[in-house]
């Protein structure tokens, strides 16, 4: 056998007229024949038949059928058909099985929501490409939604001046400086909270903590240009907590952790 399969029954192979035989069974209403059909579909599938032509009338006139033995012949019949194509990926016809099989899973019937999990457990694309490519496609598309999310934070900030709007991006742009590794952007973030800090002082001394985070990084320029921005944002009531988070860093350069210990100093 070419490929592994959960059932082998053997069954004569089908003849033109065999097929034109089970396609009119299909088609019609008579619910006795229509599952001797789908037996005798499922039989020739299992015996190397490919049956293509079935597949449209099958969703046409079987699809739809709330019997449940045609069902769990449908879902048989979807099992041992080719779901992918040459190479490995989903067929575009099979989303036309898609809300069916929706309706299986919730259906009070526990044996044929179970049969529905059986089929979807055996559905699955190859996975022929790379983990470096993947990487690849997450690393674009990760540094496009940074980029757009920096831009709504940019455009909000010069569409209005309204307090929210202000606290909104200068949040977004704390949330960018942590999550970005490259120095060169973490400067332009802070240029950008240093411009919100010259207009907006008031809205910016509550970001001040936020702010702060930014002295984790090594980069001697930005812990300097932090510190530029925090020193003209204190206040009597946040000065304990940036007192606080600076005894640390002091701490941090005794230890040897930062790069340029003496000029941060």
């Amino acid at each position: 056998m070419e490929k592994s399969c959960s059932l082998l029954i053997h069954f004569d192979k089908g003849t033109p007229a065999l097929d034109n035989e089970i396609k009119e069974a299909l088609e019609g209403n008579d619910f006795p024949a229509k599952i001797d059909a789908m037996k005798k579909a499922v039989m020739l599938l299992l015996n190397g038949e490919t049956l293509p032509q079935l597949f449209i009338t099958i969703i046409r006139y079987v699809l739809p059928s709330e019997d449940h033995t045609i069902e769990k012949l449908l879902l048989l019949y979807l099992e041992i058909i080719e779901k992918t194509d040459s190479k490995g990926r989903v067929l575009p016809e099979m989303i036309l099985i898609c809300q069916n099989l929706r309706n299986n899973l919730q259906h009070p019937n526990e044996y044929l929501c179970g049969a529905t999990f059986r089929f979807l457990c055996r559905l699955n694309e190859d996975k022929q490409r790379g983990e470096r490519e993947v990487y690849q496609d997450y690393y674009i598309i990760l540094v496009a939604l940074l980029r757009l999310t920096y831009e709504c934070a940019s455009t909000l900030v010069s569409l209005s001046s309204a307090p929210s709007a202000i606290r909104a991006a200068a949040n977004t742009y704390c949330q960018l400086l942590q999550s970005q590794s490259e120095n060169n952007v973490k400067l332009i973030i802070l240029d950008r909270l240093n411009e919100s800090k010259s207009s907006h002082k008031d809205v910016m001394v509550d970001m001040i903590m936020d702010v702060l985070r930014a002295l984790s990084s090594p980069n001697l320029d930005i812990r300097r240009k932090t510190l530029d921005i925090v020193l003209e944002l204190i206040t009597p009531r946040n000065i304990n907590e940036v007192v606080l988070t600076l005894k640390k860093e002091v701490v941090k350069t005794q230890s040897g952790e930062l790069e340029k210990n003496g000029e941060y100093l």
